[in-house]
C-alpha cells in the first residue's frame, strides 16, 4: 500500500523553475537599482557643474569692465569635488558686447564637459539726443 500514497513536496523540476524565476526577478531589480544610482549621481554632478558655471558668469558680470576677448581656465571646489572651468570670451559683432561661454568638467574626467553656459556682458551705450526720440526715453527738457 505504500506505493499508492501520494508524496508530499515539490519535484526537482518545480524547484529549478522557481529558482529561475527568482533569479530573473532579482537580476531585473539589481539592474534597475544600478540605473537609478547612476542617474542620481549624474544629475547631482550636472547640477553642481551648472552652479559652478553660474557662479563664474556672475563673477565676470560683477567685474568693473567688459572682459577682453580670450580664453581662461581655472578650478573651483564645490560639493566636495574639484571642478575645472574654461571661460571663452568672444566678439558678438556689437560694439562693447561680449559673449561669454563657460564649460565645466569634473576633475576626474576633464575631457568631458558636463555643462556649457553662455551669457552676454556689455558696457552701457551712451544715449545721444538723436537716439532718445523713442517713447519712454528721458528727453532732458523737463
Amino acid at each position: 500500500m505504500k506505493g499508492n500514497e501520494k508524496s508530499q513536496g515539490f519535484t526537482l523540476v518545480e524547484v529549478l523553475v522557481a529558482l529561475l524565476v527568482v533569479a530573473v526577478g532579482l537580476g531585473a531589480v539589481f539592474l534597475s537599482l544600478n540605473q537609478h544610482i547612476y542617474n542620481a549621481t549624474y544629475l547631482r554632478e550636472k547640477t553642481i557643474a551648472s552652479w559652478v558655471a553660474e557662479n563664474r558668469l556672475a563673477y565676470v558680470r560683477l567685474g568693473a569692465s567688459v572682459p577682453e576677448v580670450d580664453e581662461t581656465t581655472g578650478e573651483e571646489e564645490m560639493g566636495e569635488t574639484r571642478w575645472l572651468w574654461t571661460q571663452k570670451v568672444s566678439e558678438t559683432g556689437v560694439a562693447n558686447l561680449r559673449r561669454i561661454d563657460i564649460s565645466v568638467a569634473n576633475d576626474m574626467y576633464p575631457e568631458t564637459n558636463l555643462i556649457t553656459l553662455s551669457g552676454f556682458m556689455g558696457a552701457p551705450v551712451p544715449v545721444s539726443d538723436a537716439d532718445s526720440s523713442w517713447a519712454g526715453a528721458p528727453s532732458g527738457r523737463e
